[in-house]
């Protein structure tokens, strides 16, 4: 019986990692189990191959460091492959059949920032930020963020579209809206996962104006 439930947690965090990286406490509270015994769990499936070293996830603020899981390539390998070229081909469908796909994207935009709690009117750009980042990682990205000597950086730390942005570079252009809309900022990208950096990165400048993409 032990082994089984054991079977079955274990199982669970696969199901959970390939939907997102996510954190130990991230984890405790989606499985209703304890820290300890997620990190068992993890440090078995890491031993087995499944999950990959924990990645370092930035904070805003001073404190302890977080760590994200993520599958290890092993792992994601067992992910059906029908799903990312499934979602490739409605993608162009949609394309295909809007006429105009800027539009459609723009409105599914407008229906994702409509969740977010954050607001253009909240007094600093460090609360919007906060809140934005926790709002993205409901969503799947793993944000977080940091001061930089250029201005606060917001970092996804994962990609919802994995595996299909390299191809559809209007889903790169829907995050940059969406995280303008959700920051209340004009936003630049400065690094870009789908070209080989480890994050999407963002520079936040304070105003809101116009969308600039880097490069």
């Amino acid at each position: 019986m032990i082994s089984h439930q054991m079977h079955e947690t274990r199982a669970q965090i696969v199901g959970l990692l390939r939907q997102s990286a996510r954190t130990v406490p991230e984890l405790k509270n989606l499985l209703g189990i304890s820290a300890m015994t997620v990190r068992h769990h993890l440090q078995f499936l890491q031993r087995e191959g499944l999950v990959r070293a924990p990645q370092t996830v930035r904070r805003a603020a001073p404190g302890r460091p977080r760590f994200a899981y993520q599958l290890s390539p092993k792992a994601a390998a067992d992910t059906p492959k029908e799903f990312a070229a499934l979602a490739g081909h409605l993608i162009d469908a949609i394309k295909s059949a809007a006429g105009n796909a800027e539009k459609v994207f723009s409105e599914l935009v407008n229906k994702l920032s409509a969740e977010s709690p954050c607001a253009a009117q909240t007094a600093t750009i460090e609360s919007r930020l906060d809140g934005a980042a926790t709002f993205l990682s409901t969503k799947g990205y793993v944000a977080s963020w940091e001061q930089s000597a250029a201005g606060p950086l917001l970092h996804t730390n994962n990609c919802p579209y994995d595996g299909l942005a390299g191809q559809h570079p209007e889903l790169c252009k829907m995050d940059l809206e969406l995280i303008t809309r959700v920051t209340g900022a004009d936003v630049k990208r400065v690094c870009h996962a789908p070209q080989g950096d480890a994050t999407c990165s963002y520079l936040i400048m304070p105003a809101i104006g116009a969308v600039q993409a880097a490069g």
